[in-house]
């Protein structure tokens, strides 16, 4: 089995669909930026291996970088995925040997609360919501 690493599970604001995503500096270390970039596009993949682009941003200068998953490809993903308040996003990486190399793959969750039972939310993938094109 395939090391996976959970980076962030984070339930949505009023404002996070609509704007850009606060990410953890905590999980930056999970992303190459190269010397003097300061944005990357990243792939990551749904629960259906669709893949998504996200951009990931931090501050070019000063010790606190503030990342964040900035607006427009995040817009999409929230749009396709009719994401709303108090919905919450996951994103793992897993490590994968490929040829002797270790490879990053990412992977994004969507899941919406639908009930309380015994005191334990009960969540569902977003995906099971949506109805069949």
């Amino acid at each position: 089995m395939d090391p996976s690493y959970l980076l962030f599970t984070r339930s949505l604001s009023l404002r996070d669909p609509n704007g850009p995503l606060n990410f953890p500096n905590r999980s930056l270390r999970a992303f190459h930026f190269p010397q003097g970039v300061h944005s990357i596009v990243f792939e990551a993949l749904d629960v259906h291996n669709q893949p998504f682009h996200f951009r990931l941003s931090k501050r070019r200068v000063g010790p606190h970088p503030k990342p964040v998953i900035c607006q427009a490809l995040w817009r999409q993903y929230v749009m396709q995925k009719n994401l709303r308040e108090h919905d919450r996003v996951s994103l793992s990486m897993e490590i994968y040997s490929v040829s002797g190399r270790f490879v990053r793959y990412y992977r994004v969750i969507a899941q919406r609360r639908m009930f309380r039972l015994f005191g334990k939310d009960i969540w569902v993938n977003v995906e099971q919501l949506q109805e069949p094109h």
